[in-house]
């Protein structure tokens, strides 16, 4: 995945003894969605195969659940462009603290 992030221009990465991978802009800048986008994400999709024509669903059901994917699709970009990585970042902050001793 950093490979292909890196390909897309959302994190920069080096080799050798001092290599590592870090985000290519600040991590306000880059949102759930861009990096969706980045990967060719699929949360959901229709069946691989093509329904048969002489079923009275599968005559249907391509065009009833593309709609619906369309939606869903929507409705997830529109969530992941609201969320930054630093968001992310703040919510894997630990919320207990602990004591030594």
């Amino acid at each position: 995945m950093l490979c292909e992030l890196a390909q897309k221009q959302l994190v920069i990465s080096q080799t050798g003894s001092m290599g590592g991978s870090r985000l290519a802009r600040r991590p306000e800048e880059i949102t759930l969605l861009d990096v969706y986008r980045r990967l060719n994400v699929v949360c959901f999709s229709l069946h691989r195969q093509h329904p048969s024509s002489r079923c009275p669903v599968g005559v249907n059901i391509e065009t009833v659940l593309g709609q619906v994917l369309e939606e869903v699709d929507s409705a997830v970009e529109q969530v992941l462009a609201k969320i930054t990585i630093r968001d992310v970042v703040g919510r894997l902050k630990p919320r207990v603290k602990y004591h030594s001793g």
